[in-house]
């Protein structure tokens, strides 16, 4: 299983499409509302990397009203 953490920017007026796209979707951990450069903080989990990889930028950057986003993946010290 893997983790990452993926900042989302979101078109004015969009907030509640993008947060019921990304509510209905079984990868989806936790998703929060934040203020600064970003408006959600989603943390994701998936089997491996290639589906990580699929789940951001085949699921969520295609949603209407996501505007960019930037993914950290988790790691082990």
């Amino acid at each position: 299983m893997v983790h990452a953490y993926v900042l989302i920017t979101i078109a004015i007026g969009k907030m509640n499409l993008v947060i019921n796209e990304l509510n209905s979707m079984d990868y989806v951990e936790n998703l929060d509302s934040v203020t600064g450069p970003c408006d959600l903080i989603v943390k994701l989990k998936a089997d491996d990397y290639h589906e990580l990889k699929e789940v951001v930028l085949n699921k969520i950057q295609h949603i209407d009203g996501v505007m960019g986003c930037s993914t950290s993946l988790v790691v082990d010290l």
